[in-house]
């Protein structure tokens, strides 16, 4: 679910900004590296190939982890999808001319469109935008966590 309000600023605008709010940055930041999970076999070659290209980099951040497969397997079907609407596109066009000569969008431009939208809001949940990376925290396993100072520290947060 995507949250409401304004997206926050990523702390290094913030710091060339000059911290003009005077708020605590982000010192939470992914940043804990963790094991790649394999690719599923059954994944398509362009699938596969996107799983390869933005998984290491998400798994060394600590924001991709067997718990988040299945979403990152959405994630990457879909660029799948949407590399294929998109060849369809530039080949053919974004509308056509059916048999009695009335022009109509193509059904790839919905695609298209839908798992761009998709990519975008799954990419969001990963931190895979700049304002987005600012929302995601990633949790050290090798860190045990007080229940108690962690809501302490919410509660300060937000004062």
């Amino acid at each position: 679910m995507v949250k409401r309000g304004r997206k926050p600023k990523p702390a290094a605008i913030k710091k060339l900004q000059g911290n003009p709010g005077k708020r605590p940055l982000n010192d939470n930041s992914p940043s804990t590296p963790g094991k790649m999970p394999e690719p599923p076999s059954w994944l398509d070659d362009e699938a596969r190939a996107e799983w390869l290209r933005v998984g290491p980099p998400l798994a060394a951040r600590g924001l991709l982890t067997e718990l988040d497969v299945g979403v990152f397997i959405v994630y990457c079907t879909t660029w799948s999808m949407y590399r294929e609407a998109l060849r369809n596109v530039q080949e053919h066009g974004a509308v056509l001319m059916s048999k009695k000569g009335s022009l109509y969008t193509s059904p790839y431009t919905n695609i298209l469109s839908g798992a761009m939208k998709r990519m975008v809001a799954i990419a969001c949940e990963f931190g895979m935008t700049p304002s987005s990376r600012e929302r995601v925290r990633a949790i050290d396993p090798t860190q045990e966590v007080d229940p108690i100072t962690e809501m302490l520290n919410q509660r300060e947060s937000l004062n």
